[in-house]
Formats: C-alpha cells, sequence, structure tokens
C-alpha cells in the first residue's frame, strides 16, 4: 500500500499542534517534523485556510488546533463522552421548553460547541457545532469560569470586549457576576453575545466535582421570561447529567 507522503504530513502535523496546549510556529512544526519549511508552510496555510488549525497569537504566530478540526472529530464525540451522556436530558428539557439546546466545553481560551438540538419549535440560533465562541459573552462560558479554582486569575486574563450594549467589559462587574453564577448554579448571556438572544446554561461535572462542560438553552429575549424558573430548570437538568457520569457530591453553588 502506497502511502501518500503530503497527506501523512499533514496529519502528523494536526497531531502535534493538537498536542501543544500553547500552540507552535512554523519554526517548530519544522523542526519536530524534519521536513522543509516551504513544504509544511504549504500545509500549514491549507490547514488554516480551512480551519482546521488557527492563529492564537499575531505576535508569536503561533498555531493552535482549529475548530473544524472539532468538527471533525464530532463523530466520536457522538458515540463515546459528555455528548451521549447529555443528548437525551438536553433533548427532554429543549423540547419541553422549545428552546435550543447545547453542549459545550472549553478550548483554548474559549467556548468550543460540541454539540446542538434544535426542536421543531424552537428559535434557530447562529452558533453551529464546532465554532468557537467567547467565555465572557456566553452562558456556556460563564459556567465553566465560575467553578473555576483560580477565578481571579482566569477573570484577569481575560479579553473583556464589548459585542452588545450588554456585554459586561469591567473586570470587577464580571467577577461580581460569576460569583452570583456560583451562588445561583446558572449563568445567563442575557443580550450579551446578540442583541436578541437570552441564553442560560449551567455546569457539568465530572466524579471528581472539575467542571468538565456544560449545557445551554437559547431563544430570543422578552422581558417576560422567568429567568430564575428556567435557570434552575437547567441547573437541574446540568445536575442530572452530572450524577449520570459519576459526580455524587452536592452541586458546587457557593459564594465563596
Amino acid at each position: 500500500m502506497k502511502i501518500n507522503r503530503t497527506v501523512n504530513r499533514t496529519i502528523e502535523m494536526l497531531s502535534i499542534i493538537a498536542n501543544s496546549p500553547k500552540g507552535l510556529t512554523l519554526a517548530e512544526i519544522v523542526e519536530v517534523l524534519d521536513i522543509p519549511k516551504t513544504s509544511a508552510y504549504d500545509i500549514l496555510l491549507t490547514l488554516h485556510h480551512n480551519d482546521m488549525v488557527y492563529l492564537v497569537d499575531e505576535v508569536t504566530k503561533r498555531y493552535v488546533i482549529g475548530p473544524k478540526a472539532y468538527s471533525v472529530g464530532s463523530a466520536f464525540l457522538r458515540e463515546f463522552d459528555i455528548v451521549n451522556v447529555a443528548n437525551p436530558f438536553l433533548k427532554q428539557i429543549c423540547d419541553e421548553l422549545g428552546k435550543t439546546g447545547f453542549v459545550g466545553i472549553e478550548s483554548n481560551g474559549k467556548v468550543l460547541y460540541l454539540y446542538k438540538y434544535e426542536p421543531e419549535n424552537a428559535i434557530i440560533t447562529t452558533a453551529k457545532v464546532g465554532t468557537l465562541n467567547d467565555m465572557h459573552t456566553s452562558s456556556l462560558g460563564k459556567s465553566m469560569l465560575a467553578f473555576n479554582d483560580n477565578l481571579e486569575e482566569r477573570v484577569s486574563n481575560l479579553s473583556l470586549f464589548k459585542r452588545t450594549s450588554y456585554s459586561i467589559t469591567s473586570v470587577d462587574a464580571f467577577m461580581t457576576e460569576l460569583l452570583g453564577v456560583r451562588a445561583k448554579g446558572y449563568a445567563t448571556d442575557n443580550r450579551e453575545g446578540e442583541e436578541h438572544m437570552l441564553c442560560i446554561g449551567a455546569p457539568i461535572f465530572n466524579k471528581d466535582g472539575k467542571v468538565i462542560a456544560a449545557i445551554s438553552i437559547s431563544g430570543l429575549y422578552s422581558k417576560h421570561i422567568e429567568i430564575d424558573k428556567l435557570g434552575n430548570k437547567v441547573k437541574k437538568t446540568a445536575e442530572h447529567i452530572s450524577r449520570r457520569i459519576g459526580y455524587v457530591n452536592e452541586l458546587k453553588t457557593h459564594s465563596s
């Protein structure tokens, strides 16, 4: 059997980038793979063009694994991991409420959408599986950040830029927001990512009590929505998922 050298190099490049959390430069990739710089550049440029990798730092020119690579791997995710466990629980609440549901994880300081469910009567949202979103303007991101052991450090390193007029851009205000998430057990994106959308999310804990993912429901904003009531429903759904994967302690809703 003849192995295509370029395809083989491409797979090797994706593999080493995926295993380098801080990303790799072109020079580092060339050194690790021991291939000509021109060949490596052509492959890297093609991967970047197709969203298989992306440039995480314009200054150092470091590349990390891209959203399309995660999307390609979603077949595995559907078969064996949090998506498979969360799926029936998320479908139930989304069908009941007529909302679009998501499962997300943190990837390189962003929210990565692993799964999306839309009931027949749902308002379709723009986010797609395999795409990335900002932590500070999404209920998924807030849900995961709020229970981080190094919360203050994480928040201080975030770029709290304004996406809408409702986005939180102050470090102090965002810390207060996340402490509120800890206390309530759920987070909201109240028109902070998109002017017309309200999203409510909650964290998923593993057997060691660590947040590994989050779920959310999304729909059009209305001043008549009972956010607390929906938030508690989402929190309960996330609790069921957490327990299914081995989390047995009391849910971590606290203000400390």
